[in-house]
């Protein structure tokens, strides 16, 4: 194994960076046609690149019948104290930063959704973070906007993404029940940051 410059050649193909952040994250043993299934490449590719890996002793490889199985070598250094940190962080930075942001302001969130491309996965690097936040009443709402800009602020310095904030209180969010239900959709399938999900405050659990 190189021990110089080590990430150099795993950073540099796109094809490694997703089985390893796949591998990572999912912490299975995979074919290689497997693996080029959910990683969304040619298995060609992925073969090429699980041969660089397991030559490197990054990635297992063991037989199952005629085939082959692949996983990560959780004991190999590369992926003990640079690999597997650097993705699980990579995994939780946008919700570890919008939580640490609202965590330390004064007002009483109810619930707080990071909703839209940000959640599903579909976003490009010009795409706001869409946030959904429940308040009690509209005295609290009106003290939280005055603390949004700042947030906002905040996050873009930190990012280079812009929070784009829909603040509604509980008679709201009610309303909305039956007069938006298109946007309560997309924002009862997001990531529940903060509180618990807006959906328990119309439905029940």
């Amino acid at each position: 194994m190189k021990f110089n410059n080590i990430v150099d050649g795993i950073f540099s193909h796109s094809v490694r960076v997703k089985i390893l952040r796949f591998l990572v994250n999912n912490e299975t043993e995979m074919t290689g046609r497997e693996l080029a299934g959910f990683c969304g490449v040619s298995h060609t590719q992925v073969y090429r690149s699980l041969g660089d890996l397991v030559s490197q002793g990054i990635v297992k490889m063991k037989r199952a019948g005629r085939a082959h199985l692949y996983s990560l070598n959780g004991k190999n250094i590369v992926v003990r104290d640079i690999l597997g940190p650097f993705f699980k962080k990579e995994q939780n930075v946008l919700t570890n930063t919008v939580k640490n942001l609202f965590g330390k302001i004064s007002v009483n969130l109810l619930s707080l959704v990071i909703f839209g491309s940000m959640a599903d996965g579909t976003e490009k690097s010009y795409s706001d973070v869409d946030i959904f936040i429940l308040v009690k009443d509209d005295k609290t709402k009106k003290l939280l906007e005055k603390m949004l800009p700042d947030i906002e602020a905040d996050f873009y310095e930190m990012s280079g993404s812009r929070l784009s904030p829909v603040v509604f209180t509980l008679p709201e969010l009610k309303k909305s029940a039956v007069v938006n239900k298109t946007l309560l959709e997309k924002i009862f399938s997001g990531k529940i940051i903060m509180g618990v999900s807006p959906r328990e405050f119309v439905y029940g659990k």
